[in-house]
């Protein structure tokens, strides 16, 4: 009896070992079924196939437009952000401009700024960093909430809650951790679980006469990057100077990390200049060598996290694929001419993009044709 229970044991470790994937990264050995030590997609690599089926100037139908920001689209109509103005624009299908609502104010119906829209259920909610209102689709105002705190950048949870970024104000140690804090806040209790914090500011500073400038830009400095899965009501984080990325319960609970292990990668330097070009001879003081290893987390309307920097020359049209419980799934590359940080996605799979050139400002749209199932959202 007691040679038939060893021999069970001996062919169990053997099956154990024989499961634990090992690889050599840089002379060393790594468990790449560690979540924290993925190093290739299990499932490959995706150069995306896409097929464009709408196009049309902003600016040719509605010369107000300043900047896009951001895209909605339901079964008929698209949903067109623009935080210079504080205002949204929709069109139709056909690119036909048919309305303009929201604007800014601190009155009814009024932003002082633009921090936040979403188009949930058939209504369009959006936010400032202390208010939140809700539209129809025709721009009649539905409801309006007070938030009894500052925050940026916003995300709503509920009717109740939102999950919002803010400076601590009581900050004096520059070795604190809680420079910046992520927390949720119940809007009715007035209460907040703080999620997440860090001792960075995300900020890139350019010298300018005796002061400075500094811009956000988590890509080429530390900075907290976060989303919100609505689907499986998982909170993610990360501190872009390490892939490693945090997945929390909305009781700040942390529920398991994951990541990959990332080699160094070159900023693409055309790329910064041309997106701040006002900053051009400052930042080419300032700019570091390589990019940060995280430079947004992104989810899906399916669910799956996207990962991408934008600011390297892969970066800009490449994006590493999780599942949400943190599996390496894709590398996913974006056909020529689109570019991570500007493209949209849309529930029902499709993905588009604002282009900004000489004769305006032009939306484009993009049905694709292979692994649709990584963007339609679910039901």
């Amino acid at each position: 009896m007691k040679k038939i229970i060893l021999l069970i044991l001996i062919i169990s470790a053997m099956f154990v070992f024989s499961c634990k994937k090992t690889e050599k990264i840089k002379g060393k050995k790594v468990d790449t079924n560690n979540l924290l030590q993925q190093t290739a997609p299990k499932k490959g690599e995706i150069d995306l196939e896409v097929k464009k089926v709408l196009s049309f100037d902003l600016t040719k139908a509605n010369p107000e437009v300043l900047t896009v920001n951001d895209v909605m689209k339901d079964s008929g109509n698209y949903y067109f952000t623009d935080a210079n103005n504080v205002k949204i624009y929709k069109y139709d299908n056909s690119g036909k401009f048919v309305k303009s609502f929201l604007r800014k104010g601190q009155g009814p119906g009024e932003l002082t700024s633009l921090f936040y829209a979403k188009l949930t259920d058939g209504n369009i909610i959006t936010s400032s960093y202390n208010k939140i209102i809700k539209f129809d689709s025709e721009g009649k105002v539905i409801s309006q909430k007070k938030i009894n705190k500052s925050y940026y950048p916003i995300e709503i949870v509920n009717e109740k809650s939102v999950i919002g970024e803010r400076f601590n104000m009581e900050y004096k140690d520059k070795d604190s951790p809680e420079l910046k804090i992520v927390e949720l806040f119940n809007m009715e209790k007035e209460k907040a679980i703080k999620l997440a914090s860090t001792k960075y500011s995300g900020q890139i500073v350019i010298p300018k006469g005796r002061g400075y400038i500094a811009l956000i830009i988590p890509s080429l400095s530390p900075g907290i990057i976060w989303a919100y899965d609505k689907i499986h009501k998982i909170f993610y984080y990360a501190i872009s100077n390490e892939y490693r990325i945090h997945a929390l319960d909305l009781k700040g609970k942390e529920l398991f990390t994951f990541g990959k292990i990332s080699k160094p990668t070159p900023v693409d330097k055309d790329i910064i200049i041309e997106k701040f070009g006002a900053f051009k001879e400052g930042l080419k003081k300032v700019l570091p060598e390589n990019v940060m290893p995280i430079g947004k987390i992104k989810i899906l309307p399916s669910g799956y996290i996207a990962v991408y920097n934008g600011y390297s020359k892969t970066g800009k049209r490449e994006m590493d694929i999780f599942n949400y419980k943190g599996k390496y799934l894709y590398r996913l590359k974006l056909p020529e001419g689109l570019v991570v940080d500007s493209v949209i996605f849309f529930n029902d799979g499709n993905i588009g993009t604002i282009k900004e050139e000489e004769k305006g400002t032009i939306f484009l749209e993009y049905k694709v044709l292979n692994n649709r199932e990584l963007f339609v959202k679910k039901d």
